[in-house]
């Protein structure tokens, strides 16, 4: 199993190269539909790796992100019953984003199926 560690360093680097199987290789069951579904509007064919390199083009700082500090939960009440989440910090080097120019930003991990993966809304 991955840590959550190794899965938002597969995630940030399959952004930067518009790497749609390993994108896909970390993404929740909800987010590669998505990403199908992104292929599939676009006209296009590949299903979830089609998807993500669309999703992967038009996301904002990609170039120069780096996985920073990773932490896991509690992010939920202890007796919730519900999986535990991780928390990556995402640098971006040259301050993309906004015009004060963001340098952190955040990266959610839950930890599904027995597996730490990256459920991003791709709308």
């Amino acid at each position: 199993m991955a840590s959550a560690t190794e899965t938002a360093k597969t995630y940030v680097a399959a952004l930067e190269d518009g790497n749609g199987e390993a994108g896909c290789s970390v993404a929740s069951t909800a987010m590669r539909a998505q990403l199908t579904e992104l292929a599939a509007d676009e006209g296009g064919e590949g299903g979830c790796a089609a998807g993500f390199a669309l999703f992967a083009a038009e996301q904002p700082g990609v170039g120069g992100m780096a996985v920073g500090e990773v932490e896991i939960g509690p992010w939920q009440e202890a007796d919730s019953g519900a999986e535990p989440v991780a928390h990556a910090e995402i640098g971006y080097p040259d301050g993309a984003d906004t015009a004060d120019g963001m340098t952190v930003d955040g990266l959610q991990l839950p930890y599904q199926d027995g597996a730490w993966v990256v459920d991003a809304d791709v709308h």
